[in-house]
């Protein structure tokens, strides 16, 4: 999926190359050539431990209600924007007898040691995705809102998702709204500048889009309006929401400091005025209990088979502490894949080193209560 909200440069710490990037509100992607730089470890290890806090926050790695049909197998699903690809591993590891396919402008996604039900292609949204009308049974994107205007989203991204799900199929989104709930002053000054620099790209702001998503998918008469839904919850960040909230807190801070580099020229600041304001930020959440609203969207196409009507909802995920142990391998591997982990782990101790659990549950992690 095409990435263009910006350029940045990046510096590579380990061998000081300047890698130009596409900078979007998920992700951040090299930019389109024949021979596209691959993205820097630290953003691939960041995305992997948003796969967990997303997993961990949501219990359950999608809204959409095809439990059924991904068992019993059969199902063809596309993952758009699939980054490192870590949600298709882990799908396809849970349902062994449906298909996974993830598409990319960005071959950060493994290609040679994966499971037999997983491809993965190079693909670019807005020039149209190469896949025959009526593909798959379920198509799923997340992190991209804040990648595309609103005549994108009307005209390209919402028809195209369309096109290349089977009638009958369901169609998922699902992002973060870029403002925060109860976030103090430096938290307020690196989201201006940032949502203000997407802005001026001509692109979405994600905290009205999930008002607009809805309206879109019926406008095309294509969807069955009785089966829009969008589901919210709260993302706890900072120290005061257990370990998920410190694993959140210093996801959030791995990104502002990634697109420091750009930031800081239209802020008019150094690089050490910067940080600082990034250090603050990590304070002053425990102060105001921060916390993020993350949305999903899903809907179903018109017409097809009876069988992908509305079934239960997925299933309910282990609330032991492994995912957030999972979460802590990634943020501390080398741009190594969830689904190498879990396959290649029995123990707390893995081949990126021993990480402890804190033997918290997750809903202890998340602490719900605080957030109501």
């Amino acid at each position: 999926m095409g990435k263009c909200c910006s350029k940045c440069q990046l510096k590579d710490a380990d061998n000081d190359n300047s890698l130009t990037l596409l900078l979007s509100s998920g992700k951040l992607f090299p930019s389109v050539s024949e021979n596209p730089v691959y993205p820097i470890p630290e953003e691939i290890d960041r995305l992997q431990t948003l796969h967990y806090l997303f997993r961990s926050l949501w219990q359950s790695n999608y809204s959409s209600p095809i439990e059924d049909s991904l068992t019993s197998g059969g199902l063809h699903v596309l993952d758009v924007g699939c980054g490192p690809g870590t949600w298709i591993l882990e799908m396809a590891t849970t349902y062994k007898l449906s298909h996974f396919t993830g598409v990319d402008i960005s071959t950060m996604f493994p290609n040679e040691v994966k499971p037999r039900n997983v491809a993965f292609v190079e693909g670019n949204l807005r020039k149209g995705l190469n896949f025959a009308d009526n593909t798959f049974d379920f198509v799923y994107m997340r992190c991209s809102a804040m990648e595309y205007t609103d005549k994108q989203w009307e005209e390209t991204v919402i028809n195209e998702l369309i096109r290349v799900t089977k009638p009958g199929g369901w169609i998922e989104f699902m992002e973060m709204d870029i403002r925060f709930e109860n976030q103090g002053p430096a938290a307020s000054q690196l989201q201006n500048f940032y949502e203000g620099f997407s802005h001026s790209k001509g692109v979405n702001n994600v905290t009205s889009l999930f008002s607009r998503i809805p309206r879109y998918l019926e406008a095309t008469n294509q969807m069955n309006t009785s089966q829009v839904h969008r589901e919210e919850r709260k993302e706890p960040i900072g120290k005061w929401g257990g370990r998920f909230g410190e694993l959140a807190i210093n996801n959030f801070a791995t990104f502002y400091r990634l697109i420091r580099q750009h930031l800081v020229p239209i802020m008019g600041i150094t690089n050490d005025q910067y940080e600082e304001i990034v250090e603050t930020f990590i304070k002053e959440v425990e102060e105001h209990k921060t916390y993020a609203i993350s949305s999903r969207v899903f809907a179903q196409k018109k017409g097809g088979d009876e069988s992908l009507q509305m079934q239960k909802q997925p299933q309910i995920l282990s609330t032991s502490p492994q995912v957030i142990f999972n979460a802590e391998i990634a943020a501390s591997s080398s741009s190594s894949h969830g689904w190498l982990q879990s396959e290649q782990s029995t123990s707390h101790h893995s081949r990126f080193g021993s990480v402890q659990s804190t033997g918290q549950s997750i809903e202890e992690s998340i602490e719900l209560a605080q957030l109501e």
